[in-house]
């Protein structure tokens, strides 16, 4: 009897927040859209090393988003230096301390035109306020509360074996679900302002929240509140769309990619743009990697065999070109 007062108590608590989402998506759903359009033309020149051009959309992109994402101001910063707009550089650089990156990440060689420019001092005179503003918006308890959760997380799964799927849903891993969701009651998705980006080795930005690895075990749970959790991260801008599917990715989705030998495939039906395909090039073939492209699909080596020529019936091959 009390198992199924507590399950009714969940079923309520997970209603009201499904509905909270759905109001404040209708809400900040037409913005999001017109910042999504600017951030793709603004990637797409920066392929085309339009770099000037590249930086107006990410100017426009911040009209219709006030809190653009970390990865769209570092790759806005790193237009501006390519372009060695000084003014500019300072103030994207600005936004992502705002975020949470401190005065060492600026000590990486692709920042040392930056730092032996006149609008250096500039920068570490303002760096202390925008390093203030980050501390009144950090949650450095809602955070540490986050790394123990994803460090049981990892416990739980590890434990898992190989030939089984993640999706082994038992009372370790719902209670684990349970107590992250609390975390998130009355509200969306952390913000980056709030658990600062992710960041490894200290100067890579990694496109996925440190929270990354909870949504997806939740997701392959077949928890519905994962995926409107994620629906709603994105329609309200705290996630890329690009991170929803990464989170959703399964072998042969429509978002997926075959690597075999060398070449790429796609299945047949898919509607990936040209974009996206374009990034994947980047990703794979640059030598400098100056900008940062979220393209994530399924990387799967298929050996000769009866099967995969069956398999690869279902797909077709993307002929890549190679990115200088």
């Amino acid at each position: 009897m009390k198992r199924k007062q507590n399950n009714f108590q969940k079923l309520i608590f997970y209603s009201f927040l499904l509905m909270f989402s759905c109001c404040k998506q209708l809400k900040n759903e037409g913005n999001v859209k017109e910042y999504s359009l600017m951030i793709e033309l603004a990637e797409s020149e920066l392929l085309n090393e339009e770099y000037a051009s590249a930086l107006s959309f990410y100017e426009k992109s911040e009209k219709h988003l006030s809190n653009v994402l970390g990865v769209d101001c570092y790759n806005a910063l790193m237009a501006s230096i390519e372009i060695k707009n000084w003014e500019s550089s300072t103030y994207w650089a600005l936004r992502l301390v705002e975020k949470g990156i401190d005065l060492n990440y600026f000590s990486q060689e692709i920042f040392q035109e930056f730092r032996t420019s006149d609008a250096w001092p500039k920068f570490v005179t303002k760096f202390k306020s925008s390093r203030a503003k980050f501390q009144l918006t950090f949650n450095k308890e809602l955070k540490i509360k986050l790394e123990k959760l994803i460090a049981a997380d990892q416990q739980v799964y590890c434990q898992i074996p190989n030939n089984n799927s993640y999706a082994l849903k038992n009372e370790n891993s719902e209670e684990l679900e349970n107590t992250f969701y609390n975390l998130l009651k009355n509200r969306e998705l952390f913000s980056e302002e709030e658990i600062g980006l992710n960041v490894i080795n200290k100067h890579d930005i990694i496109f996925s929240p440190i929270y990354y690895v909870l949504l997806r075990h939740s997701f392959q749970n077949g928890n519905e509140l994962a995926n409107q959790f994620l629906k709603s991260g994105v329609n309200l801008g705290i996630i890329k769309p690009e991170f929803k599917q990464l989170v959703e990715i399964t072998p042969f989705s429509d978002k997926t990619y075959l690597l075999n030998g060398g070449d790429y495939y796609k299945l047949k039906k898919s509607n990936i743009s040209s974009l996206y395909k374009r990034k994947i090039e980047y990703n794979h073939y640059s030598q400098d990697k100056k900008f940062l492209f979220f393209a994530p699909y399924n990387e799967i080596e298929m050996k000769n065999s009866i099967d995969n020529v069956v398999l690869l019936d279902s797909f077709e091959k993307v002929n890549l070109v190679k990115v200088d």
